[in-house]
């Protein structure tokens, strides 16, 4: 399965997933208000956003990680603020 850091052309398909993120998560939002907050975090590069595809190219999940500073390990690190697979491309093992 690709992963690959997203950029603005894949700014229809991330949101996409992303509004499906929030609805999970019972915080739904208009879609126009998260395809802007992510074109933000994209032209910002204040995060990182990574996209799933599948074999046909399809989205299909998404992790967002932000840049920080540990303090205790003394050098950069990574928050996995939101991650995401789409329910179609969901497998429970248990």
């Amino acid at each position: 399965m690709p992963i690959q850091t997203a950029t603005t052309a894949d700014l229809p398909a991330l949101s996409e997933l992303f509004g499906a993120y929030l609805v999970f998560y019972e915080v739904a939002k208009p879609q126009a208000e998260v395809e802007a907050f992510l074109a933000a975090r994209l032209q910002r590069a204040d995060s990182v956003l990574l996209l799933a595809r599948d074999e046909a190219g399809g989205a299909v999940g998404f992790v967002q990680l932000y840049a920080f500073f540990s303090s205790l390990a003394l050098q950069p690190a990574w928050l996995l603020s939101d991650l995401y697979v789409s329910v179609a491309h969901y497998m429970y093992a248990g």
